[in-house]
């Protein structure tokens, strides 16, 4: 089946590597992303608002490419069709199937968290006064029940001067309680006094956006998973 076993572990490595780089978990970036910005070295062209050309992704596909190529090289002519979709099945299921045993299993904390759903609404009255109804789903894997404050994340791209989220985060905590291997949908309310900002939306609605979650003073950002 190997034809050159040292090509194939190689390739294996760097296909292996690629995995590592493109990880999810436990940060609301990848592994590579996080390693990237640790160093001090940007994962993005334009670094301020974290757009353009995404440096990790090109360099996770580059590993990936040519790991594939080298295992292929290292194979027999004839098991090729077998070896190739199975590199593919690797890369698409592994990060998952890993991230969902460990927090099935020995996640605590915030680590046992998962967000499943967003969805904010919010609506300016005509005195002045902004209405934020705001719904987040988030999911408990442990068997314990966890206890913490929700908060919400504004991106770097974002360059609107007005904010809602702000708004929510200038009138936190906003505490939640789930109960173990269950899930919770998480309301938060709030009215506040926009009249004096220029600014200010009239009214919208915003979803899939990204929240952190705080237990015993440790923070995690959490994208929506499906």
């Amino acid at each position: 089946m190997i034809q050159h076993p040292r090509n194939f572990l190689i390739g294996l490595g760097l296909i292996l590597l690629s995995i590592i780089f493109s990880f999810p978990y436990p940060y609301s970036r990848t592994l590579g992303e996080e390693v990237g910005l640790r160093l001090g070295i940007p994962i993005y062209s334009n670094m301020e608002l974290e757009l353009g050309v995404h440096y990790v992704g090109v360099l996770t596909t580059i590993l990936f490419i040519v790991g594939l190529y080298i295992v292929a090289y290292a194979t027999k002519q004839g098991r090729k069709r077998y070896v190739i979709p199975l590199v593919f099945l690797l890369v698409i299921y592994a990060p998952s199937t890993v991230i969902s045993l460990y927090q099935h299993t020995f996640a605590s904390g915030v680590y046992a968290l998962e967000q499943r759903s967003t969805t904010c609404d919010y609506e300016q009255n005509n005195r002045g006064v902004m209405v934020i109804n705001c719904d987040v789903l988030l999911e408990n894997y442990s068997n314990h029940s966890l206890e913490g404050e929700l908060l919400f994340i504004e991106e770097k791209y974002w360059t609107d001067p007005f904010s809602v989220f702000s708004l929510l985060n200038d009138a936190s905590p906003h505490p939640f309680s789930i109960a173990p291997r269950s899930n919770q949908w998480v309301n938060v309310f709030l009215e506040v006094d926009v009249s004096g900002i220029d600014d200010a939306y009239h009214s919208g609605s915003s979803s899939l956006f990204n929240v952190a979650v705080v237990i015993n003073e440790k923070k995690r950002i959490l994208t929506p998973k499906s």
